[in-house]
């Protein structure tokens, strides 16, 4: 397991890189995503279009940081290191603003929807630049890191590990403070009494990940003095395989958002289950991804790279046609209904999916980047 520089990777930094992207995951993939629409609108009770347009507008800033990040960090020349230096201020500026996005709105609680969905919409905009900055400098270091394609799996297997053990925190977390200090116990839906729930679980995820991130910090070191090939970021658009790579990506980062973004509202909605299965499902979810991360190095040895990113697909396609066809069928005084619990394995298959589709979308990048380590942001 030789890196660029001729050096093995050691155990201890294998590890440190998984740490790299924690805040992200504990706050983004373990709050944002599964939980912000249902927040906007049931807790802060504004309108699905308001609530709409804060994600709308966060997600479209992040989308268009990612090219800018990564075009600027491969541009940029520093004695900390390129990739680390924008992972720094991406901590930094994501441990300021995500906190507010859970709290009420300081000074404007009582003002018209419109202020609030101005002030919610700049705190995450900050966040999601500095999302932008941690995630781009922290992928971009895989193909640095190593050139061997197995090493490449595993990194990406190890990354995509802590992202599940770190969101299963979150979860478990969030259905003790939904069990114990929810505003209204008696309520099955989310309200706007749960306002504690949220802002404490947003302060403990911050800080927690702020600190985990800096093992990364401190324990990966850049190569200097290389001298890599630099491909054009031109040249990657005439590459066909750029692509049907990043497509590839896309699509298998879809099925993890998109699930755990509508999971909640496909619960109590859709199947008017009770609020506490907003955390149950999703922790299930990435219990499911967190074991098959430590399967997915072998599963792509014995049945081949591709074989086992159409192994997740297929899974995903299980899980989607099983939840089509389900009915509302929740009885709140029941503590156990098999028709209503059974639809938990399928999101066991779901979770499942997705991770097969993930490490190896990701492992599928880091080998087409190859030795253009300097350009690896594109």
């Amino acid at each position: 397991m030789a890196d660029q520089g001729g050096k093995k990777l050691r155990f201890y930094q294998k590890i440190a890189f998984g740490t790299g992207h924690m805040l992200p995951v504990l706050a983004a993939a373990g709050m944002w995503f599964p939980y912000n629409v249902s927040f906007f609108q049931n807790v802060l009770k504004l309108s699905p279009a308001k609530a709409g347009n804060i994600v709308l507008i966060a997600q479209a800033v992040g989308a268009i940081c990612m090219p800018f990040v990564g075009m600027w960090s491969d541009q940029t020349h520093c004695k900390y290191g390129r990739r680390k230096i924008f992972h720094l201020f991406g901590v930094i500026a994501f441990a300021c603003s995500f906190f507010f996005i859970w709290h009420d709105c300081f000074g404007c609680s009582l003002a018209e929807e419109d202020y609030k969905v101005l002030y919610y919409s700049s705190f995450a905009i900050v966040f999601q630049g500095g999302w932008a900055a941690i995630m781009i400098a922290h992928l971009a270091l895989v193909p640095e890191l190593t050139d061997e394609r197995s090493v490449k799996v595993e990194l990406n297997s190890i990354r995509y590990g802590f992202q599940v053990g770190g969101t299963l925190f979150v979860f478990v977390i969030f259905w003790i403070l939904l069990e114990n200090i929810a505003g209204d116990a008696d309520s099955n839906k989310l309200n706007p009494q749960d306002k504690t729930v949220f802002w404490v679980m947003a302060l403990i995820v911050t800080i927690l990940g702020a600190l985990i991130s800096m093992i990364f910090q401190l324990f990966i070191k850049e190569k200097k003095g290389l001298s890599p090939p630099k491909l054009p970021w031109y040249k990657w658009l005439g590459k066909i395989h750029f692509y049907l790579f990043a497509l590839t990506y896309v699509a298998s980062k879809i099925v993890t958002l998109f699930s755990l973004t509508y999971m909640p509202f496909y619960f109590t909605h859709t199947l008017s289950m009770d609020k506490t299965s907003i955390a149950k499902g999703p922790l299930l979810f990435y219990v499911s991804s967190f074991v098959v991360t430590f399967l997915v190095k072998r599963f792509s040895r014995y049945l081949g790279e591709k074989m086992t990113y159409f192994l997740g697909l297929a899974l995903v396609w299980t899980a989607t046609i099983w939840m089509w066809v389900k009915q509302p069928t929740d009885d709140p005084n029941s503590s156990f209904n098999i028709d209503r619990d059974s639809l938990y394995i399928a999101i066991i298959l779901l979770g499942a999916g997705g991770a097969c589709m993930i490490v190896m979308s990701l492992s599928f990048i880091s080998f087409f980047v190859g030795v253009y380590t300097v350009s690896s942001d594109h």
